[in-house]
């Protein structure tokens, strides 16, 4: 229970920090161990699983040493299929969201106090994130798309050191993602990068440093190349036709909603009382969500 609420904190305490909608679902801090069918590898470390509702998780495969603590958790409905983590002498915390789909994913954790966060409704066909350096980590924000061989990594792996001073200078940093970000193939986000809300990312793009939001970067390096711009998972003329299509994708509609009207993902809402109580819902106007 205590590790399922200090787990909590951390989450919330990057929410803030990143202007994120937080999930709550009480039902987390009462499930441990596996989720009912799950089919979960484990291999020389210490694995901790944490769950809510009924997600589906085929084929997680976790590779470490004695000296690794890998914490695993699943919201409400969340879908997780061949998913490798090869962490050593890693302290990692994984977060997979409410109703968030990912399928081929690779994860390598080397260093303390690792996480990877995935907002709910984020989608990822196939890609490599690397978290290196104490203190680091992965966020992701809600409604993301990311097609195949994405690579996200917090470090250069290597240390770069200056002449005269001695001193490196390519230090470790954590990447964040804002919500509805679409992520081409074959893009790299390198270390430090921060993605804006309702941002664009063409295939092949290299991106390092910051994106504005209702943008879209492309090229080697990243760079801007359209305004104004948002997108949608469907195929439609006009924007005023996605509504029409939710009947077809409920699970979009249970996204927006949330993004929206407040709702949790478990049929209740309230906090447990050990959680900060004070976090108030991002001052944003959600704009891809207005037609």
């Amino acid at each position: 229970m205590q590790q399922a609420i200090s787990l909590y904190k951390q989450y919330l305490a990057l929410c803030k920090q990143h202007n994120s909608k937080p999930v709550f679902f009480n039902d987390l801090l009462s499930q441990t161990g596996e989720p009912p069918g799950a089919t979960i590898d484990k291999r020389t470390c210490a694995v901790s699983t944490y769950y809510s509702g009924k997600p589906a998780i085929q084929k997680l495969t976790t590779i470490g040493n004695t000296k690794t603590n890998i914490k695993l958790v699943f919201g409400w409905e969340a879908k997780v299929e061949n998913v490798l983590i090869t962490a050593y002498n890693s302290d990692c915390t994984i977060f997979f969201s409410p109703y968030c789909e990912i399928k081929n994913l690779t994860i390598q954790a080397f260093d303390q106090k690792n996480a990877i966060y995935i907002g709910a409704g984020t989608t990822i066909n196939s890609c490599n994130f690397l978290t290196q350096g104490d203190n680091t980590y992965i966020f992701i924000g809600h409604d993301c798309m990311f097609s195949t061989n994405v690579h996200i990594r917090t470090s250069d792996s290597h240390s770069l050191f200056s002449y005269s001073s001695g001193d490196r200078f390519n230090p470790d940093m954590p990447v964040s993602l804002g919500d509805h970000v679409w992520v081409g193939r074959h893009v790299t986000i390198n270390k430090g990068s921060q993605i804006a809300d309702d941002t664009i990312i063409g295939q092949h793009a290299v991106i390092s440093g910051t994106t504005d939001a209702s943008c879209c970067y492309a090229g080697i390096p990243a760079k801007l190349v359209k305004q104004d711009v948002t997108w949608d998972r469907t195929s439609v003329a006009h924007r005023s036709l996605i509504e029409a299509t939710y009947p077809h994708r409920p699970r979009q509609r249970f996204i927006d909603n949330f993004f929206t009207n407040g709702n949790s993902f478990c049929g209740n809402q309230n906090q447990p009382q050990e959680i900060d109580q004070d976090y108030k819902t991002p001052n944003k106007s959600y704009r891809w969500l207005k037609r």
